[in-house]
């Protein structure tokens, strides 16, 4: 039986699993501004191509037609608008020197992928307990999705840490502890 799962009973293990989702939750909340939820209180809170409107939620540009204004301050002309809006929907008359778009910093993908990530790997986890157990009845620790795969991963980073301590601990000036 594997040592990782022996000292964890089944309710506190699931329990663990439900604690770290909500934790994830709670970090794509709070971290992700306009990505996820749509909230804000300025101009510069929503992403290029949208603006804040008068509700604090963020609308796509093309929302504004001449006449028609319904952003956070009312003033379809302000800079912090222009900048957001680069179409100048509102048909405001532009500075000589017009601002220039903001572009999206490739750390959003990064961000997006390690969301994804996560949501993926919980929602297996979820589905492999509930496929174990309710469709292949298994009972105990054996409804963890691949258990035996997880028992033996302790061992293969052990070995990694031993290969790696062995093969470049004397080029690091380190003499190896027995």
């Amino acid at each position: 039986m594997c040592n990782i799962f022996k000292e964890l009973p089944g309710k506190l293990f699931i329990n663990i699993i439900y604690i770290i989702y909500m934790i994830q939750l709670l970090v794509i909340v709070t971290s992700s501004k306009a990505q996820v939820l749509p909230l804000c209180n300025q101009q510069s809170d929503c992403q290029i191509g949208t603006y804040c409107g008068n509700t604090n939620l963020c609308y796509d540009c093309s929302y504004i037609y001449p006449g028609e204004c319904n952003t956070l301050n009312t003033n379809c002309c302000s800079l912090e608008f222009l900048k957001q809006c680069t179409t100048n929907p509102y048909q405001c008359t532009v500075p000589s020197n017009p601002p220039t778009p903001i572009t999206q910093k490739t750390h959003n993908l990064l961000f997006m992928f390690t969301i994804i990530f996560f949501i993926v790997s919980i929602n297996y986890l979820i589905l492999g307990f509930w496929v174990n157990k309710y469709h292949k009845q298994k009972v105990g620790l054996s409804i963890v999705p691949n258990y035996n795969s997880w028992c033996v991963l302790y061992g293969l980073v052990k070995d990694g840490i031993h290969f790696t301590r062995m093969k470049f601990g004397n080029r690091l000036g380190y003499n190896v502890l027995e």
